[in-house]
């Protein structure tokens, strides 16, 4: 599922290629196969048409197209969405779920063919707060004291507490497996028990691994794609992700679990921070 960083590299694609105040939505057309609401009811997709693109906002995966009237269209890749630039006269891609004819001739296309994508025009500008999503785990200067009132009152370990996206939004699978092994903290730790210093050395690597992903694109696994159709590097530089049984950068052989219903992989040598006590 594209997390924060492929988003973000969507978004600044786009921004590049259409910018805001300069690009108008002519006409737009919505198929009928169903994707999954976003946050409530939306707006009829042909309230689209004529609407000026005031800017490209983005809340952790949540892309928000903010439009003049003012509205806003509201994009969640899911697992296989897309956002694709594509000539007018061109072959319709396969899976195109929404269709935005743009004044300087060009197309935008949504498409899903896993459909776990969703999109909402939503009435007003809105933010990641009035979706109900916790801070930006890019934009937010991240400190043990912030990161302290996210994670209170919970008694998950701080690899599903980091997923939680009411608490953190923008953080997935991948990235909370690097920034873990980036602070050296067990996955299974609680997260409601870390110590202030824990705290600290987990605030400082968030952005870091966050802003090296965005910088070479995103990770491309499968189906991540830029605008242009071009992959993210980031891949080739996972550190745990993936990779249990493969020497870890300290010498240790990383380790993979189950936690939460997902594949974590972690280095046990290395992430001893928080490592849950055998019993007997």
């Amino acid at each position: 599922m594209p997390e924060l960083p492929e988003v973000e590299t969507v978004r600044r694609a786009l921004a590049r290629a259409l910018p805001e105040g300069r690009t108008r939505i002519v006409g737009a057309v919505r198929s009928r196969q169903p994707l999954r609401d976003l946050h409530g009811p939306s707006l009829p997709f042909s309230t689209l048409a004529g609407a000026r693109i005031d800017g490209w906002d983005r809340h952790g995966k949540v892309l928000l197209v903010r439009l003049e009237g003012p509205r806003t269209l509201a994009v969640h890749l899911g697992m296989s969405g897309r956002l694709e630039l594509a000539p007018p006269d061109g072959t319709p891609p396969a899976h195109g779920h929404l269709r935005l004819d743009l004044d300087g001739g060009a197309v935008l296309w949504f498409r899903d063919p896993r459909r776990f994508g969703s999109l909402a025009v939503l009435e007003g500008h809105r933010s990641g707060a009035d979706l109900g999503l916790g801070p930006d785990a890019l934009a937010t200067p991240w400190t043990a004291t912030r990161l302290a009132a996210v994670l209170a009152g919970t008694g998950r370990s701080i690899f599903d507490a980091l997923l939680d996206q009411r608490r953190v939004a923008g953080l997935g699978n991948i990235y909370v497996q690097e920034i873990l092994h980036a602070a050296g903290i067990d996955p299974r730790a609680a997260a409601g028990r870390l110590a202030s210093r824990t705290l600290a050395r987990l605030a400082a690597r968030i952005r870091p691994v966050l802003r090296a992903a965005i910088e070479r694109g995103g990770t491309t696994l499968r189906d991540h794609r830029a605008p242009d159709g071009r992959p993210g590097s980031n891949a080739a530089h996972l550190r745990v992700y993936g990779r249990a049984g493969a020497r870890c950068g300290c010498g240790g052989r990383l380790r993979g679990l189950r936690l939460g219903g997902r594949t974590v992989t972690f280095c046990p040598r290395c992430q001893r921070t928080g490592r849950p006590r055998r019993r007997g």
